[in-house]
């Protein structure tokens, strides 16, 4: 039989049921994962990390004369998100001065962002970003009563 120009020739209900199948094989093939790699895609509740609360320079004392360096202590710490300080002074000799880089670095409190005079003060490190620290007692930054803690 003669086929005219242009013209197919037809293909019949078994080569489309016999490509049907093929697709069908293929993607069954491709979709099929391991048992050893299914077992690594359970998917498990999250769970947030726990707060961790750090006692300033180990023993939770802001005083001058410390034997620890409050920038050395916070340096070797990873602080995150929602940790938290904890601050114990001498109300009657420190205070607690959270403040801008430029007051931190100057040593010098003009506008404070917050003074804490409690004997026992615990801070949430609630952002991201660097909190610096000082007592605004005059003196005592340049002592060594200042820290910078970055939180990621």
């Amino acid at each position: 039989m003669a086929m005219a120009q242009g013209e197919r020739p037809k293909q019949g209900r078994g080569s489309a049921l016999v490509m049907l199948i093929a697709l069908v094989v293929v993607c069954t093939i491709l979709a099929a994962e391991p048992a050893s790699a299914a077992s690594r895609h359970v998917r498990r509740p999250f769970f947030p990390p726990a707060r961790r609360i750090y006692p300033v320079g180990g023993n939770g004392m802001w005083m001058l004369g410390s034997k620890v360096s409050y920038n050395k202590w916070a340096a070797s710490k990873i602080f995150r998100q929602n940790d938290q300080l904890l601050f114990s002074l001498n109300p009657t000799f420190h205070n607690l001065m959270l403040v801008s880089a430029a007051e931190y670095f100057s040593c010098s409190p003009r506008k404070p962002i917050a003074i804490y005079r409690k004997g026992k003060i615990s801070l949430n490190l609630a952002k991201r970003g660097t909190y610096f620290f000082i007592c605004g007692i005059p003196g005592h930054c340049q002592a060594g009563m200042k820290m910078a803690v970055k939180v990621f």
